[in-house]
């Protein structure tokens, strides 16, 4: 395990353990980049909120790309990394020392039985819930990753920068 910062974080996924290890290395000192193939940082929040991130994000000297795809990746993360990118100005290369992926989870309620219970999911396959957690039947209810509960921890004030 190593115990230094990041040169260049290289972070693929605007979701939100991306944004949130993207912020705390950034205010630890590394240069961060994050890729996201989404219009948007955090595509489950109100376009508002992603606005508002891209922003912070920016003001925090975070480089960010919407709209970019990765086709090839080469290297070792530790050391030096290449990632090829696509978006709608073209193909180019970026360049760091470190790459964390963090593209996101997928439900796991394939094949568990729901659908003799009477609940639903949704069209990415998480349980529908309502405010209170309650599902689509009678007496269940759920919560965490199979309802997709938010979990957006991170800390979005603005702290004043160290030098």
């Amino acid at each position: 395990m190593t115990e230094c910062v990041p040169e260049h974080l290289i972070v693929v996924g605007g979701g939100y353990v991306g944004l949130e290890l993207s912020q705390a290395m950034r205010r630890f000192g590394s240069q961060v980049t994050v890729i996201e193939a989404g219009p948007q940082l955090a595509s489950r929040e109100d376009p508002d909120m992603g606005a508002a991130l891209l922003e912070l994000f920016r003001d925090e000297g975070i480089d960010v790309s919407l709209g970019t795809h990765v086709s090839r990746v080469e290297g070792r993360s530790g050391q030096k990394i290449r990632i090829h990118t696509r978006d709608q100005d073209g193909e180019r290369i970026l360049e760091g020392t470190d790459l964390l992926v963090a593209t996101g989870r997928t439900a796991n309620t394939d094949g568990i039985g729901l659908e003799q219970t009477g609940v639903e999911l949704d069209e990415h396959g998480y349980i529908k819930v309502n405010e209170r957690l309650q599902t689509t039947a009678d007496h269940i209810w759920a919560m965490g990753d199979c309802a997709g509960s938010p979990n957006l921890r991170m800390s979005f004030r603005r702290f004043p920068r160290r030098v």
